[in-house]
């Protein structure tokens, strides 16, 4: 199904990362090839991670690999991420250098975010919109987005890519495709239960760069504090990284 639904980016980074079929690679193969092309490093965690340490590795060129793998109830969709969502489905992209900027400049936006926090005083309620923001625009990017290549749509995103079942949805009538818009992914709440009902198309991964330069010039211009409600912060606070009004490090 990749080679006929995954974007030329992942195949590419695929091919050069060649992880065997055979067996679950070590993280410390996959750093080897990560290094030589777009020095990121994959480092391995035991399961979710909090979203704050999450981004935090990120910012650092750090990918929290999860080190466990799906149960064979699951192979179709799985609800939590695990060795092949994280190194089957990522790290392709992550060898090639403008999708490792994007991953990067994600994590420097959630600490802007948390700097920003600090330094006006916000209200918790303006830094859990702005959360939600960010987090929407991870979701509808780099974990389920599609990109259009000479006409064709392509996925890019590993959420997609490392469930069978969820690329055939994604490719369905039963998925409202949309043009890339950041101000409706703003507002877009996610499921992370079930198959997506929308998802979002971009031109390039250029799309992604400009989108978030402009998620910046909106934090910092304040017009994220009234997101519409919704997921991410369907669970707890606790859960996102946040406890009360105080940021959990």
């Amino acid at each position: 199904m990749w080679k006929d639904f995954a974007c030329k980016e992942f195949l590419a980074g695929q091919e050069a990362l060649s992880v065997s079929r055979d067996q679950v690679p070590s993280i410390d193969q996959v750093n080897s090839s990560l290094a030589g092309r777009t020095g990121f490093q994959a480092i391995p965690v035991g399961g979710y991670l909090n979203p704050m340490r999450f981004f935090e590795a990120l910012r650092e060129g750090k990918f929290p690999t999860t080190v466990t793998i799906r149960g064979r109830d699951s192979l179709n969709f799985s609800r939590q991420p695990d060795i092949f969502h994280d190194i089957a489905g990522h790290v392709p992209l992550l060898m090639n250098e403008k999708f490792a900027e994007i991953v990067k400049k994600f994590g420097r936006i959630w600490s802007n975010i948390h700097d920003l926090y600090l330094s006006d005083g916000s209200s918790s309620s303006k830094l859990r919109s702005e959360i939600r923001g960010i987090t929407r625009l991870f979701w509808f990017t780099v974990e389920f987005g599609l990109i259009e290549e000479a006409g064709e749509i392509k996925a890019y995103g590993s959420g997609i890519l490392t469930s069978s079942g969820e690329l055939r949805n994604a490719l369905s009538s039963k998925v409202e495709l949309c043009r890339f818009n950041l101000d409706s992914i703003l507002n877009r709440s996610f499921t992370i239960d079930k198959y997506q009902r929308v998802l979002y198309i971009v031109d390039s991964l250029d799309s992604v760069t400009n989108a978030l330069t402009d998620f910046e010039v909106k934090l910092r211009a304040g017009e994220l504090a009234h997101l519409e409600d919704g997921e991410p912060f369907a669970e707890s606070d606790n859960f996102y990284g946040l406890a009360g009004s105080e940021i959990v490090r």
